[in-house]
């Protein structure tokens, strides 16, 4: 099990949505985020911290910052 950090949950999202230069205030709603998207970011994040999250986590911490702690927080309680 892995702890994501901010680095980490940018690159991901890069990835995802196919843009590079995105930072820690970069808003999921902002970049044309939709649920299957959504879906991909929390699959990478189980797949990367063995935790699972619910998608309404990402619709209610939009940003990666926020998002990014929300996961922390998620997984120092599962794990």
């Amino acid at each position: 099990m892995t702890t994501i950090d901010v680095n980490k949950m940018i690159m991901l999202w890069e990835q995802v949505f196919n843009v590079e230069g995105l930072d820690n205030s970069s808003d999921f709603f902002d970049l044309g985020g939709h649920s299957l998207l959504a879906w991909r970011i929390l699959q990478s994040v189980e797949e990367d911290c063995g935790v699972e999250l619910p998608i309404d986590l990402l619709f209610n911490y939009p940003t990666i910052g926020e998002f990014t702690a929300a996961v922390y927080e998620a997984h120092g309680n599962n794990g």
